[in-house]
């Protein structure tokens, strides 16, 4: 096993042989046929001129740039939210999806309610139990509300 010393030495090693192409030359230089040439050495007996490389840095952010980026932002959340609150009121505005024929079966339940003189259901025994008068208003009360909500 290697000891830690020469595993930092070889890591120290690595790290300074990574870095020399980075501090490398430029030369330019043009040939006979006037075609330029770039590289890390100069070549033969050419008129050569050395590249300065400048080095990069990265921008810093603008602050009021940043600002008015994240004031886009919040401005554009504002509207989705807004946007989508009102299509959530149209959907809850908006009449079921009720068949004509739906509604047709209620238009006639009512109609029969209102001229009948008596409503009634079946027990468990198939007799029957006739409604009060108070049952009858609620039934027919239903049905009507069931159509103002849901047929023209």
């Amino acid at each position: 096993m290697s000891s830690p010393v020469s595993r930092f030495l070889v890591a120290s090693a690595m790290c300074l042989f990574a870095t020399t192409g980075v501090f490398a030359e430029i030369y330019r230089w043009t040939d006979e046929n006037g075609k330029v040439h770039f590289s890390d050495q100069p070549f033969g007996k050419q008129q050569v001129e050395k590249v300065e490389i400048k080095p990069q840095t990265l921008a810093k952010p603008d602050p009021e740039l940043e600002a008015y980026r994240q004031q886009t932002r919040e401005q554009l959340r504002i509207a989705d939210e807004e946007q989508q609150a009102k299509m959530r009121a149209a959907q809850q505005q908006q009449k079921p999806d009720v068949s004509p024929r739906r509604c047709a079966e209620a238009k006639d339940a009512l109609r029969s309610s209102l001229e009948s003189t008596g409503h009634y259901g079946l027990d468990k025994d198939g007799n029957r139990v006739y409604s009060s008068s108070e049952e009858i208003e609620a039934y027919r009360e239903r049905i009507r509300q069931f159509i103002a909500k849901n047929c023209r």
